[in-house]
């Protein structure tokens, strides 16, 4: 949070933010997620297009909060945000599904070779580790991603899909 307190971080929110934004990273959470994704639903269907998400689970943060504490957790899972977050486009958008659950969602679909050169630009952020109070974190993530209309024609189907493929 930039050096600011929780409290102050929610006390500085609006309704608006406090529905659609992550308490912990600050960006879009499940129910803006939702919407978004409705939102390129309905958009697709007219424009007759396609999306995809990409499903992205931390591997093993429940290691990482029993070793290293919950502080240690939440600071590699806002570091995740940050360094997707710095290689998203704009018609991309990154949403936190919750726990260590991430869903980025690209408007633009140009087929496998576009899917597999996402997941590469999402994974070779972590190449480097994940520096917090001086103990240095390797950070791994499973991707999995699906496209609308072909692979689901609704959230939930897509999602699953998504989440089926991250194995």
């Amino acid at each position: 949070f930039g050096g600011i307190s929780m409290t102050s971080w929610l006390f500085g929110r609006n309704t608006h933010d406090l529905a659609n934004f992550d308490a912990l990273t600050g960006i879009p959470n499940r129910h803006r997620l939702l919407e978004h994704m409705e939102m390129m639903i309905l958009r697709t269907k007219r424009d007759k297009t396609k999306f995809t998400i990409f499903f992205i689970d931390l591997d093993n943060l429940k290691l990482l909060n029993d070793f290293h504490g919950h502080a240690a957790g939440d600071f590699v899972l806002n570091e995740i945000c940050v360094r997707i977050g710095n290689r998203v486009r704009h018609h991309e958008m990154l949403a936190r599904l919750g726990g260590d659950e991430f869903v980025l969602v690209s408007n633009i679909y140009s087929g496998q070779k576009s899917e597999e050169e996402i997941v590469q630009r999402i994974k070779q952020q972590f190449t480097s580790p994940i520096t917090y109070r001086k103990e240095q974190f390797i950070v791994t993530l499973s991707v999995g991603s699906a496209t609308y209309p072909d692979d689901g024609k609704n959230l939930n189907a897509l999602l699953e899909c998504a989440d089926e493929r991250m194995y």
